[in-house]
């Protein structure tokens, strides 16, 4: 039987390097939600017994802004899920922690003075601006960029302060065009992972989701305006060094679309992107994931060999095939979404997402 071991962990901030993380008390839950989320944050939530939290647990707890503190779930002594409670919920007799995974701590960087990038690999601009951040007195969460590679892919890229950049948004937009990568920070060692051109592995051949394990699904297909998209408009400004505000644009089409179902377009804008190619790529990935009807089965599975933890993970493609009602679907998906959830007598089961 799979064991979930919740606890605890104090984050002290330093004036310079990285913070101190110690672990403070085991966490006795009535039940376990973690979730793994492909180039996102993830979150968890854990319902505790108030009774049950030790004094030095409930000091933290009182006022997170003076005592930050994290949630660490190990299973099986394997550290699986990391992240910093950020709300907490008292309901009666319990309280309710809401945590945020580590790379929600991105979200919490700004840029503070002008960066420019020119002809720069793009996993140096990611390290770079998580680096410019964290160098700063107490501006230091842990994230490891020590190991941060090269893709082999140059990018140009300008963020001034004056533009308020949130790092994570960042981080976001440049892994989000052609050729750009995903973006997680491992839970054991806090590293930030860079991967091109992208995460996981194929396990078509051996990972299933079918009768055998699927507990409940349900099957969404869409070719709604904003899910099927032949031909994708795309526009930017921002103001040049001289002052004066600048305004690109970029059309990008899918012909297959086209004669296929008819043209079908849709406007998408940004803002402080100033150059030409890094608009074109954020219209070739927005009309490139519109290129066929949207399929998003929505599925519950229960655990079992070659389909439990640590048998796949988020960036994995996988076989679905289950009949919902209306005959067999047979789709090969890629895993963006995986939550955990563990009731109070230990039972698990994944709810899955896909793209």
């Amino acid at each position: 039987m799979t064991v979930f071991d919740p606890v605890l962990v104090a984050r002290v901030p330093a004036a310079a390097g990285s913070p101190t993380l110690t672990v403070v008390d085991r966490l006795i839950v009535d039940g376990i939600n973690y979730t793994h989320e492909l180039n996102r944050p993830g979150n968890a939530t854990f319902s505790c017994p108030i009774g049950a939290l030790s004094s030095t647990a409930k000091g933290r707890l009182v006022d997170l802004s003076t005592t930050p503190s994290e949630v660490w779930v190990y299973v099986d002594s394997a550290l699986a899920w990391a992240g910093e409670i950020q709300t907490t919920q008292i309901q009666g007799q319990t309280i309710v922690l809401n945590c945020a995974g580590l790379l929600g701590y991105t979200f919490r960087m700004g840029v503070t003075s002008d960066l420019v990038y020119t002809g720069i690999d793009q996993f140096t601009i990611a390290k770079g601006l998580v680096d410019h951040w964290q160098s700063q007195s107490y501006g230091n969460y842990g994230i490891d960029t020590s190991t941060v590679g090269t893709s082999g892919i140059t990018r140009d890229r300008t963020y001034l302060r004056n533009e308020l950049h949130n790092i994570g948004q960042r981080l976001q937009e440049l892994g989000a065009v052609i050729d750009g990568f995903d973006t997680r920070v491992d839970p054991s060692t806090r590293k930030l992972m860079l991967a091109y051109p992208q995460s996981g592995t194929d396990l078509t051949a051996s990972l299933f989701f079918d009768e055998r394990n699927i507990d409940s699904a349900s099957v969404s297909t869409s070719v709604a305006g904003e899910d099927l998209v032949s031909d994708c408009a795309a526009v930017s400004s921002f103001t040049n060094a001289a002052g004066t505000n600048v305004a690109l644009y970029s059309y990008r089409t899918t012909s297959g679309v086209q004669t296929a179902y008819g043209r079908s377009w849709k406007g998408i804008s940004f803002t402080d992107i100033s150059v030409q190619a890094t608009l074109d790529g954020h219209a070739d990935a927005y009309k490139g994931a519109r290129a066929t009807q949207m399929v998003q089965p929505g599925v519950t599975v229960v655990p079992r060999v070659g389909a439990d933890i640590g048998g796949f993970s988020v960036g994995d493609t996988c076989t679905y095939s289950y009949d919902a009602g209306i005959g067999l679907q047979t789709f090969t998906l890629r895993i963006v979404k995986i939550t955990v959830s563990v009731d109070s007598e230990g039972q698990k089961r994944f709810k899955l997402e896909f793209v």
